[in-house]
């Protein structure tokens, strides 16, 4: 403004379902101020059981992890007969 004082405004806002915005800008001649962007932490579990029968899905989408996720691997059995035919057992 020609009397030197600035336009303050407040800003809120989210981006898709990731996270929100809030700072507080002002104008003096050019932009300035300060924007910060919050992102939910990811609280579930980070141990996953593979099942057979259905798709095992975490909810981490657009949250921050605190460690790398583990998968344990799903238990198999192998067995030959005397044809040299191996068959595989899993997913018991």
């Amino acid at each position: 403004m020609a009397d030197g004082t600035a336009n303050i405004g407040e800003l809120k806002g989210y981006v898709g379902n990731v996270g929100a915005l809030k700072g507080i800008i002002s104008c003096r001649g050019s932009l300035i101020g300060k924007i910060s962007f919050f992102i939910s932490d990811y609280d579930g579990s980070y141990v996953v059981e593979p099942s057979p029968r259905e798709a095992v899905v975490l909810p981490t989408a657009g949250k921050i992890l605190a460690q790398n996720v583990t998968v344990h691997k799903i238990p198999y059995e192998e067995t030959s007969n005397i044809s040299g035919i191996t068959a595989v057992i899993g997913g018991y």
